[in-house]
Order: structure tokens, then C-alpha cells, then sequence
């Protein structure tokens, strides 16, 4: 299972939208004139920011994980939109079935 202590608080999936090639420019807010590349995987990232603590003190990070999964379906979706719009089906309503 992968460590999810690196969580993304923005969707790497939408950062890939706005790299050149595989890579960002960063802008620190301490130093805004300093641009730093950094991989999509690596930016918008905050530790342990969808952790939750247990009633006997432990940790588990459920939420990143599924967060993963949602985006690995939906983001195929979203992204090819502009091919298919607008939405419309077999049952009349506009969404295909």
C-alpha cells in the first residue's frame, strides 16, 4: 500500500493540466521571485492533511487514498468533455445512458 502521508490538497490530475512537459514552475510565497520546477506529484502537497486520529491514538488516512480513486475515473471524464458536448442520449434527458 503507498504512503499517503503526502497528500494532495490540490489534484495532481489538474496540475497536469498546467505543466510544461512533466513539470511546474513553483512560486514560494516567502520568495516570490524564486521559481522552482516541480513535478505535478510533488506540488500541492501537504503531510499528513487527510489523516484522521483513532479513538486509541493511532492514525489512518482513508480519505487520499479514495480521493486517488475518484480522480483516476473522473479526470478521463472531465478532460473529454469538449469532445462530446453537449451531453445528449438515448433516454431524452440529455445524459447518455
Amino acid at each position: 500500500m503507498a504512503d499517503y502521508d503526502h497528500s494532495h490538497i490540490t489534484p495532481s490530475g489538474y496540475l497536469k493540466s498546467w505543466a510544461d512537459g512533466k513539470l511546474l514552475t513553483m512560486r514560494l510565497v516567502t520568495n516570490p521571485g524564486q521559481a522552482l520546477p516541480i513535478s505535478p506529484k510533488d506540488a500541492g502537497v501537504r503531510r499528513g492533511f487527510t489523516r484522521e486520529r483513532q479513538p486509541d491514538g493511532s492514525y489512518i488516512n482513508r480519505l487520499d487514498p479514495a480521493l486517488g480513486e475518484l480522480e483516476d475515473v473522473a479526470l478521463p471524464l472531465l478532460l473529454s468533455l469538449d469532445q462530446c458536448w453537449p451531453v445528449s442520449g438515448p433516454r431524452g434527458d440529455g445524459w447518455p445512458s
